[in-house]
């Protein structure tokens, strides 16, 4: 549902050429390791960064360059956080944003503050400026199940959309990649 609200259409934009491209590969709530390893051995073997969001040390979260660990539920709480302080250091692609994207005022508006939507995701300001500071990059965002399946995984899974527009990751290497 986030893909058709974003899109128009049930496809991840990314597709699997994009996976050598990316500087950084940003799994949210996913384990890959067990439930894609022929994915992750490669993710594992383009040289790009791997950070993992996730509330469990998972096997994925083992192989990380960086794991922030929040709260289990505040995944919408967290990619939020993120949003608001992309804004806060003006690393939004503001011509992106004003080409091909609508309601990006209204999305803004309603907007966390940063310290407030970190405490709620258990997580410091400082984790949250570096997963913000990974979409300065050529930057891939998976998610699977943990994000889809959730209560407000619609929610959820359309943030992270709405990181990878804001910041311009839509292209090779980069953009919104739900694992299904």
């Amino acid at each position: 549902a986030a893909y058709y609200d974003a899109f128009g259409s049930d496809a991840p934009p990314p597709t699997y050429d994009d996976v050598p491209e990316a500087d950084v590969h940003l799994l949210w709530g996913a384990n890959p390791a067990v439930a894609h390893p022929v994915l992750f051995r490669w993710i594992r073997n383009t040289g790009g960064e791997l950070v993992v969001v996730d509330p469990v040390e998972s096997e994925s979260a083992d192989h990380a360059d960086t794991h922030v660990a929040l709260e289990p539920g505040t995944d919408l709480a967290l990619a939020r956080a993120v949003l608001a302080r992309l804004l806060e250091t003006d690393q939004v692609e503001r011509e992106f944003v004003e080409r091909h994207t609508e309601g990006f005022g209204e999305l803004v508006s309603g907007l966390p503050h940063v310290s407030e939507a970190a405490a709620l995701a258990g997580v410091s300001g400082e984790q949250v400026e570096t997963l913000a500071s990974a979409f300065e990059n050529r930057t891939l965002v998976y998610w699977g199940m943990g994000i889809n399946q959730s209560t407000q995984g619609t929610a959820s899974a359309g943030a992270l959309i709405d990181l990878c527009l804001a910041s311009g990751n839509m292209g090779a290497g980069s953009g919104p990649f739900s694992l299904t």
